[in-house]
């Protein structure tokens, strides 16, 4: 996908790469909120990790997660608060090789075509 390669994007593929990116953060926040509310904060973590794993691949996506940030941190700052913190930390930072090749909406958007 263009994305991860920071390549130029058409209208089109840019509309359906918004649209994808934001699908995938509203889940991936939704799955937060909704794990720390029965108490299973490693499912919380996990989604976190998915976001950063993408984010963190290209300049593109980063650029979109600056966008989404605030209209996220409006419903759940704690989700931002801890993407924010683990794209910070060190630690976190190892996982941009972990989920590289095949992430989650590189295998979505080649499902779609």
């Amino acid at each position: 996908m263009k994305a991860y390669e920071d390549k130029e994007l058409d209208d089109e593929e840019r509309f359906l790469l918004d649209n994808l990116f934001i699908d995938f953060l509203n889940i991936q926040r939704s799955n937060f909120v909704r794990a720390n509310a029965v108490g299973e904060q490693n499912l919380g973590i996990q989604a976190v990790r998915s976001v950063i794993g993408e984010i963190a691949q290209s300049e593109t996506l980063m650029t979109m997660w600056d966008v989404a940030r605030p209209w996220t941190e409006l419903g759940s700052p704690d989700f931002v608060t801890a993407v924010q913190h683990g794209l910070s930390d060190s630690e976190e930072s190892k996982l941009i090789n972990v989920y590289k090749p095949g992430s989650m909406l590189s295998a979505r958007a080649q499902s779609q075509t």
